[in-house]
C-alpha cells in the first residue's frame, strides 16, 4: 500500500464517517483534496469492496430521507442523485423498489405551500412532483 493510497483511505473514511456518499461524490472529494485520479478510483474501489459505499443503498436512503423529511418528488430526487453521480439505472431501480406514496408525499408538501392554486402548483413543481401528481393533489385540495 502506497503512502498516498493510505492517506486517501484515511480521508475517505473520515468523509464517510460524516455522511454517506455516492462513489463519484467520494472520488471527486478525494481529487479535490489533492489525490490523483488513479488513487481516488483505487480508494473508491476499496471502499466498495468493504461495502462502505454502495450507490444503490445510497440512493435508497436518499429517497427515504428526502421524501419523508423534505417532501421531495420523484423528478427532484432524480435530478439530485444524477448531480451526485448516481447512475440513472441505479436511481430508477431504487425508486421502483421504494415504497413511497407519491400522492401522499405531494399532499404533505402541499400543507406548507401557498394557498393560491397557481403558487401551490409552482411550489410542488419546484419540489419535483410530476404534472399528474400536482393536478391530483391540487384538485382535491381546497385552494383559492
Amino acid at each position: 500500500m502506497t503512502e498516498e493510497f493510505a492517506r486517501a483511505v484515511d480521508k475517505a473514511l473520515r468523509l464517510l464517517a460524516f455522511r454517506a456518499r455516492s462513489r463519484r461524490e467520494l472520488t471527486d472529494r478525494l481529487v479535490r483534496a489533492g489525490f490523483s485520479d488513479e488513487c481516488a478510483e483505487e480508494t473508491a474501489r476499496a471502499m466498495e469492496e468493504r461495502h462502505y459505499i454502495d450507490d444503490y443503498r445510497f440512493a435508497s436512503d436518499f429517497i427515504e430521507d428526502k421524501t419523508r423529511l423534505r417532501y421531495w418528488g420523484r423528478l427532484r430526487i432524480i435530478s439530485e442523485l444524477t448531480r451526485l453521480g448516481v447512475e440513472r439505472g441505479v436511481t430508477e431501480k431504487a425508486l421502483c423498489d421504494s415504497e413511497v406514496d407519491w400522492t401522499r408525499t405531494a399532499l404533505a408538501a402541499l400543507e406548507s405551500a401557498p394557498k393560491e392554486r397557481r403558487k401551490a402548483a409552482a411550489a410542488l413543481a419546484r419540489k419535483g412532483f410530476t404534472e399528474e401528481e400536482i393536478r391530483t393533489v391540487i384538485k382535491d385540495a381546497e385552494l383559492d
